[in-house]
């Protein structure tokens, strides 16, 4: 299944929040293509450290900056 057919499953199942699913949308954006990508460079011989801890790092720093950016957004609002 691809991203865009999970976030389009997820949304109409309903059980999302829109931001649930702004978050998932950044975190699948990050991680796409997980084994295929990597696959090719393990071939030629390259590390799978640096093929996907760099992209797992990215991804959750990329959702917690999102987060963060939502959450004083709101509080600057409330002023």
């Amino acid at each position: 299944m691809y991203g865009g057919a999970v976030l389009i499953a997820e949304a109409k199942k309903g059980v999302l929040t829109k931001e649930e699913l702004e978050r998932l949308h950044i975190s699948i954006g990050t991680n796409h293509s997980m084994v295929e990508e990597p696959a090719l460079w393990l071939a030629l011989g390259l590390n799978g450290f640096w093929l996907w801890v760099p992209r797992l790092i990215t991804a959750v720093a990329a959702v917690q900056i999102y987060g963060a950016v939502r959450y004083f957004k709101k509080k600057l609002v409330k002023r």
